[in-house]
């Protein structure tokens, strides 16, 4: 797995609204040709580079955006008496092309968002927020699942993790954060070596389930690491 966040479209076309206009895919495909003919038209480069940079700043504030939506919507189900579970199941699956699991890193994200603007005072909190935003979506999702996995930040950690723009440097103070000792009271999950599954919590270690890391067939070996992922298991090694 890649460090990549991808959103992924079913439909055959992408419709989206601006000022009450609907504009697809086509429409921006269209003006991308129009930059290019100016460009063959007079030579000028800088046309192609704000267009890129136009781009780009509409790809990160679409991706934010869309983490602030998800869990905006998640906290209105859960408080309208919703079961979070299902939130996915009966409010996106069948109105949106966005898969379980990316809703779920964008609500992460936004979780984390949230955790960094906690630790800073009134004073930096719209500067903290800007910054934030202006970072890509992949790393907000890298954010919040150290958070969601109990991680605490320092001050001085979180004041850092806003100035880094390239994925390498930002990683590697989530690194940095990974190796801090985690809260007591954190749940962890831990995968053993013949497959059981036993979380750990408060220092106390209880049995909860089993997997089948030993089988050969394929569809089970892609499931197993599925769950691995989704629920953050951590694997004691032998």
């Amino acid at each position: 797995m890649t460090n990549d966040f991808e959103i992924i479209e079913t439909s055959t076309d992408i419709e989206f609204f601006v000022n009450d206009n609907s504009y697809t895919s086509a429409d921006v495909m269209q003006g991308i040709d129009t930059v290019l003919d100016e460009i063959e038209k007079t030579g000028d480069f800088d046309l192609g580079s704000n267009a890129l940079r136009s781009l780009s700043a509409v790809n990160r504030v679409s991706g934010w955006a869309s983490a602030k939506l998800c869990w905006g919507m998640m906290i209105i189900w859960k408080n309208d008496g919703g079961d979070p579970d299902r939130f996915y199941t009966d409010c996106l699956q069948d109105t949106t092309p966005l898969s379980e699991l990316t809703v779920e890193r964008y609500i992460k994200a936004w979780e984390g968002r949230r955790y960094i603007l906690s630790l800073m005072d009134d004073a930096q909190a719209s500067e903290t927020s800007a910054a934030i935003d202006s970072l890509p979506i992949k790393n907000g999702v890298a954010l919040g699942n150290a958070v969601a996995q109990g991680y605490e930040l320092t001050k001085e950690q979180a004041e850092k993790i806003v100035t880094v723009y390239d994925n390498s440097s930002f990683l590697k103070v989530i690194r940095d954060v990974k190796g801090k000792q985690e809260r007591k009271n954190t749940l962890t999950l831990y995968l053993e070596l013949d497959g059981s599954i036993v979380a750990w919590m408060n220092n106390k270690r209880e049995f909860v389930g089993y997997l089948v890391v030993k089988s050969r067939k394929d569809i089970v070996k892609k499931a197993v690491e599925r769950i691995k992922y989704k629920a953050g298991l951590q694997e004691k090694k032998g």
